[in-house]
């Protein structure tokens, strides 16, 4: 049985005023045929997931740890390096709030907050039925911003980061929130996140989620709201990077 290394985890929540922006959420229904919604904060639906994946990550495995860095128009760390005390995540995740608007961001700022957390390379483990390190680092970037495209301004940036990212150890999960007004901002974060991706062997996955007051499904008669989704969303990166198909793939070619 192939054996999964620990994580660490490291959280990029976007605390623009655009994620505290009002979604439907899902009432609780007086009977079968009754889904009244009712209204939270993007920002409160992204935090209650975050907090739900966090917990559940930690059951499957005690060592993963975790780390939350905040986005303005640069990266703040808002802990300490990473840590396996989801206590000390939880109450640091449920502290933030939106921070204001924002008209740029520097991608420089995510390499130089990765850097400033002082990843220790990972021992190499050689068993047959385990990956090649002893852990592997996430970056999960939540991005809410519908018309701020996220810039590189240091061409340096790229190269110091390649120092940690070729060694097959580190992966990225990009998260946009956009308005279903809004279709071509979900790919503002993408394409700045493939540059970083294009000249590393940093792999990546992208989910799009679209914060439309409501989604309805007609084969299952039922609504699917905007907090639906982010619940959805986060369900699915639950999955360790090693076990997504397209990853698996990907290492079998290199190694």
């Amino acid at each position: 049985m192939f054996i999964c290394p620990r994580e660490k985890i490291v959280f990029f929540l976007d605390l623009s005023d655009e994620i505290g922006e009002p979604i439907y959420t899902r009432s609780t229904p007086k009977d079968a045929s009754d889904y009244t919604p009712s209204v939270v904060s993007k920002l409160e639906a992204v935090k209650k997931a975050m907090q739900n994946f966090i917990s559940i990550k930690s059951s499957f495995n005690k060592k993963h740890e975790f780390a939350l860095v905040v986005l303005t128009d640069e990266c703040m760390s808002v802990t300490e390096g990473f840590s396996s005390n989801i206590e000390d995540i939880l109450f640091a995740l449920n502290d933030i709030s939106t921070l204001g608007s924002f008209s740029s961001f520097s991608m420089d700022s995510i390499v130089n907050a990765i850097t400033n957390l002082n990843i220790e390379h990972p021992l190499q483990v050689l068993h047959f039925d385990s990956y090649g390190f002893e852990f592997i680092v996430r970056f999960v970037v939540i991005y809410s911003r519908s018309e701020c495209i996220p810039l590189w301004n240091d061409s340096n940036s790229i190269n110091t980061f390649k120092n940690v990212a070729n060694h097959g150890y580190l992966f990225l999960d990009y998260i946009q929130l956009y308005p279903s007004h809004k279709m071509n901002s979900i790919h503002l974060f993408e394409d700045a996140a493939k540059t970083l991706c294009s000249e590393t062997s940093l792999t990546y996955g992208i989910e799009c989620i679209s914060t439309a007051p409501l989604l309805t499904s007609k084969m299952c008669e039922q609504m699917f709201t905007a907090e639906d989704s982010i619940y959805n969303t986060f369900s699915k990166i639950l999955v360790h990077p090693l076990q997504r198909r397209n990853v698996i793939s990907k290492h079998s070619q290199e190694m």
